[in-house]
């Protein structure tokens, strides 16, 4: 029964996938072909190793520090000047703009909370507790053991839940509820806990629908990172590029887990 329900949640994450590309499954497919497009989807990694540690987060600092975001210290001003540049401290490389240690990632969502608190759906929390000052840039981030993707904290093992859209006149009126997930308390559509938000779909949360959520979101953040196509990024480019970077990795997993039937093999009932 087990086996039963992971085969039913593999086949529905693969049918969320190929439904963004309007394709149907292929019979084969090369494995090595299909690592190499893992290794090209995930050379955008947040990860730095220690060989390769900049010191230099970016920004500068005055008497009153580095803004908090960015766990960096303050320091010397050259030839007496009064700015500084923001450092990193011992243990810690700049990555994404942030002092994280080596391998990890950085924490920012790209949410702010100088003015209001940061969203439900990013489950994050600002970087300042207390009244920022006039230049502070307050920032929603991740906590320890999560990493932003596509904006939502992810727990690691874990995987993004929030669909993208907004219930609040189903909250308020009982009309046009969520296509896809529930409304929840603060009025956005997300899927239940135990599932995984895939290209379009909430599916149930194993393995597979992990790895593959996972790399959807950060292949959607990539995608909308750019300034090529900045109004239609979300609308088309994102769910193309995305899908055709997971559709590697779905047939991968698809290929190394299906038995390979001998001429003549057929299936036993009873």
């Amino acid at each position: 029964q087990g086996s039963r329900g992971r085969r039913a949640g593999q086949g529905r994450a693969g049918r969320a996938v190929r439904g963004a590309m309007g394709m149907r499954r292929p019979q084969r497919i090369s494995i090595w072909g299909a690592l190499f497009g893992i290794i090209e989807c995930g050379a955008q990694g947040q990860g730095s190793a220690m060989d390769d540690c900049p010191f230099a987060p970016g920004g500068t600092c005055t008497a009153k520090g580095c803004h908090s975001w960015r766990n960096a210290t303050c320091g010397e001003a050259p030839g007496g000047l009064r700015v500084a540049p923001c450092i990193c401290g011992p243990g810690t490389c700049s990555i994404e703009g942030e002092c994280r240690p080596p391998g990890t990632c950085a924490k920012a969502t790209g949410g702010t909370c100088n003015v209001l608190g940061c969203h439900t759906w990013r489950r994050a929390t600002c970087s300042v507790e207390d009244t920022q000052g006039p230049t502070e840039a307050a920032k929603c981030m991740c906590g320890e053991g999560a990493c932003p993707i596509n904006g939502e904290c992810v727990l690691d093992g874990s995987c993004p839940r929030y669909v993208g859209s907004s219930c609040r006149i189903f909250k308020t009126a009982g009309l046009f509820g969520c296509s896809v997930g529930q409304c929840s308390e603060a009025a956005t559509c997300e899927c239940s806990e135990g599932e995984c938000f895939i290209a379009g779909e909430c599916v149930p949360a194993d393995n597979v629908a992990i790895r593959l959520s996972r790399a959807w979101g950060k292949a959607q953040e990539s995608v909308s990172r750019t300034t090529v196509f900045p109004s239609l990024s979300r609308s088309l480019v994102a769910p193309v590029l995305a899908a055709a970077c997971l559709l590697a990795f779905l047939f991968a997993t698809r290929t190394t887990e299906e038995p390979q039937r001998l001429p003549g093999y057929s299936r036993l009932r009873g």
